[in-house]
């Protein structure tokens, strides 16, 4: 049995879906620390939120298409 998660708008999503969505942007994304100037990686804080729902600090990441097939997927 899967369990469900509610949309801001009442809606469900189901964890399945998620799994489905974020196993699409793994293989379809290289997802790496930014670099600074020096080209060297800025390292990812690791610290959270302290409010009633727990998240990450945001922090700069790069985000590329894998390959010329994503890339045409990604325009169409």
């Amino acid at each position: 049995m899967s369990r469900c998660l509610w949309n801001s708008d009442g809606s469900v999503v189901d964890q399945q879906q998620l799994f489905i969505v974020a196993a699409y942007i793994v293989k379809t994304f290289d997802i790496t620390p930014a670099k600074d100037a020096d080209g060297k990686d800025i390292p990812i804080p690791g610290t959270y939120t302290r409010s009633a729902f727990v998240e990450t600090v945001p922090f700069k990441c790069s985000i590329k298409p894998r390959s010329g097939t994503e890339k045409l997927t990604l325009k169409n």
